[in-house]
């Protein structure tokens, strides 16, 4: 999920395979792997994405919330790093080119 150049290939087969994945990861440790692999994204319409995906299977991972809450939060402040400096970034980007 980290890969950005796979990370929507990646994510698109989490959500068709979403029941194989959890069965695969002991319940001991679900709630906090599960919700976790959201934390590649970057955008604040894909963390209301995963924090509704998240909790459509919230049966399957007891204890999820903190765990949830956490990768929101990384999400959300990816999204707002971006766009306070995407501008100055890619202006000072074209200066090297």
């Amino acid at each position: 999920m980290m890969r950005a150049a796979t990370t929507e290939l990646t994510y698109d087969w989490l959500l068709r395979n979403k029941e194989t994945i959890v069965a695969m990861i002991p319940e001991t440790f679900r709630s906090g792997i599960v919700p976790a692999l959201g934390n590649a994204f970057c955008s604040t319409d894909r963390a209301l994405e995963w924090d509704g995906f998240i909790k459509s299977g919230a049966h399957e991972l007891p204890g999820y919330e903190r765990s949830l809450a956490q990768a929101t939060e990384s999400i959300r402040l990816c999204a707002a790093l971006r766009e306070e400096t995407e501008d100055e970034l890619i202006k000072a980007m074209k200066n090297y080119e």
